[in-house]
């Protein structure tokens, strides 16, 4: 099967939320490009394809469209296109006990 992706997937395992309308479900980033990212769901629960990503990944919540479901997993598209190789960086510099605390991101405007 080809890959007609154009950015690059990096893997990663990253817990996250996806908030939907009312419904906020837990995951895990599985993998994530600079347009989209992998996300395997704690829950079964129903999405709306319109949601929010917030993650340790990214200093802010990520604006994002479903774009696939299979199972557990769905794959996320960004509204904007994102730096990947500096918010990686970001995160990996970042001390261990911050992101294992709840160093999530925050949606901009909400403190």
């Amino acid at each position: 099967m080809q890959n007609n992706r154009q950015t690059t997937r990096h893997p990663v395992s990253v817990p996250a939320t996806i908030e939907s309308g009312q419904t906020a479900v837990g995951g895990v980033v599985l993998d994530v490009s600079a347009t989209g990212a992998r996300i395997r769901l704690a829950s079964g629960a129903f999405l709306a394809s319109q949601c929010v990503l917030t993650t340790a990944l990214f200093a802010e919540a990520v604006p994002s469209r479903i774009v696939w479901r299979r199972g557990a997993e769905i794959g996320l598209r960004f509204r904007t296109t994102l730096n990947i190789k500096q918010e990686l960086g970001a995160f990996r510099s970042r001390p261990f006990n911050a992101v294992q605390s709840g160093g999530f991101g925050r949606r901009a405007g909400l403190s």
